[in-house]
């Protein structure tokens, strides 16, 4: 489910075509690499884990923890950073 994550955070970006395509685009646009590092795990990991209706209940805990703690550092850097950049940039020029 963290990859399926990652694949629908990588298309509301704007990327298209697979996962692995996906990253090479990011990384190409000069994305930080230890972002792109953090997705090729997340697309590593989960290429082991996806199969079509079935969830692997038998992952290591600590295997998907730090896949969450990869997941929410992505998020981070591609949504939030640049959103509150965007924010207080505007909030600057309107002062």
């Amino acid at each position: 489910l963290l990859r399926v994550s990652i694949e629908l955070l990588c298309k509301q970006l704007g990327q298209k075509g697979s996962l692995k395509d996906c990253i090479d685009e990011l990384k190409k646009k000069g994305l930080s690499s230890r972002i792109i590092d953090a997705l090729e795990v997340c697309r590593l990991i989960g290429n082991q884990a996806v199969h079509p209706g079935k969830i692997d209940l038998e992952e290591e805990p600590d295997k998907v923890k730090f896949l969450f703690s990869l997941v929410n550092d992505i998020a981070e850097e591609l949504v939030t950073k640049p959103r509150k950049i965007a924010e207080n940039y505007g909030d600057l020029l309107n002062d």
